[in-house]
């Protein structure tokens, strides 16, 4: 379940600028360690990483679906 969001345009930074993960922790009141955070970009799952954010590089939906039911069971 998606709670939230932030969205480029509005915020005026884009991945992988940290003020784009700062809005997102600050917005949501997130703890950077407590977070995991995918995206197909190397670049911007090292940029989160250096915010403190655990990070996974995905390649592919199913990828993806994969590794979150790993997480769940």
């Amino acid at each position: 379940v998606i709670d939230g969001k932030v969205v480029s345009y509005e915020v005026h930074k884009i991945k992988p600028d940290p003020g784009i993960y700062q809005c997102l922790l600050d917005r949501y009141h997130l703890k950077p360690e407590e977070c995991l955070f995918f995206d197909d970009r190397r670049e911007n799952v090292e940029a989160g990483r250096r915010m403190g954010i655990s990070g996974i590089q995905v390649e592919s939906e199913e990828q993806l679906y994969a590794i979150l039911a790993e997480i769940i069971e």
